[in-house]
């Protein structure tokens, strides 16, 4: 740990007067074992609850590594950051919090998606709600935040903008275009049919949703993630057996979250922990059976899956689609 946090201080930007480093920190946390949302036997509280006193925790015993965690990139799923704000690490600095992007456009699809079996919402305008509509707003989203991270303008001008353009896209999507912007409202899509008028209730929701996602357009504009951390989180659940075990009462899982940690930084656990431990290499054969790790690795990240359509068929046999007997309630 304090060599990670010498090395942040030599790559930090922005220093305090105290010569402390301010830097950026992504937070998430897990369960050392699957709860299944009704049985959290690894330890005594909820989820969220232990989730908040551990990152609080962390951001307090920061200074001690003449550290400072200015921003924060989690997503908006727990009340972290309001506890952070309460607890007041450092007494003259306010922790930003920056929402992670894949989550929020994740939340903003998801939401489009309900909308389809909303019973709110008349069926005729359902209709008009289909996949490739639900895609357009998610690339329209995608290409009004590049657009505005490439301006040469102030920041909060920047931001400004992605919130005016998050704001009109469900007009544009249903073919309203009196608003649009040039850049991403090309002529051909401003001859399509306005079908604004005939939508008051989908689009009613529709730019409740958009709202939301403006509303965090500040972290979009910073467009950061938390994909270390998950990746992370992956490969502890591997160290841990799937978290299918409670490691915690055999204090043993505080030792394989370390080889986790080791694993995920050097990508050679063997090769580090041997020569750590006894000061000399280890054999031949242990560095190439994780050379042909990383080359393997490696090759798995540069190929990509096809994208492929998958209809999901109804099964009659289970679930909400199963076959019913043809008899009158009574």
């Amino acid at each position: 740990m304090k060599a990670a946090a010498v090395e942040e201080t030599d790559k930090a930007t922005e220093i305090t007067k105290n010569g402390k480093a301010l830097i950026t920190v992504t937070a998430d946390a897990r369960w050392s074992k699957r709860s299944y949302k009704n049985n959290y036997s690894s330890l005594a509280g909820s989820s969220s609850s232990m989730e908040q006193a551990a990152i609080v925790e962390g951001f307090k015993k920061s200074e001690e590594y003449n550290l400072i965690y200015s921003k924060l990139i989690a997503d908006g799923d727990s009340s972290t950051y309001k506890n952070i704000l309460e607890s007041r690490p450092y007494p003259n600095i306010i922790v930003q919090k920056i929402e992670c992007s894949n989550h929020l456009m994740r939340n903003f699809n998801g939401k489009n998606i309900m909308l389809c079996k909303d019973k709110s919402i008349p069926l005729n305008q359902q209709k008009l709600l289909n996949s490739e509509r639900i895609n357009r707003l998610r690339i329209a989203v995608r290409a009004a935040v590049r657009f505005r991270r490439a301006q040469n303008y102030l920041f909060t001008e920047k931001v400004k903008n992605l919130h005016k353009d998050i704001m009109n896209i469900p007009k544009h999507v249903f073919g309203d275009h009196s608003d649009c912007e040039d850049y991403y409202c090309s002529p051909e899509k401003k001859l399509e049919i306005d079908n604004v008028p005939n939508i008051r209730e989908l689009m009613a929701s529709l730019i409740s949703n958009a709202s939301a996602l403006a509303y965090h357009a500040q972290s979009l504009i910073y467009k950061l993630n938390k994909n270390r951390a998950e990746q992370l989180n992956s490969v502890i659940a591997k160290y841990v057996g799937g978290k299918r075990i409670n490691y915690a009462l055999k204090n043993s899982y505080a030792l394989r979250c370390y080889a986790a940690v080791v694993a995920f930084n050097t990508g050679t656990p063997i090769y580090t922990l041997y020569k750590t431990i006894s000061k000399k290499s280890p054999s031949a054969a242990v560095k190439k059976l994780e050379d042909c790790k990383r080359k393997a690795n490696n090759k798995r990240k540069l190929w990509k899956a096809k994208r492929r359509l998958n209809f999901v068929k109804e099964n009659i046999d289970y679930g909400e689609s199963c076959q019913k007997p043809d008899m009158t309630n009574d």
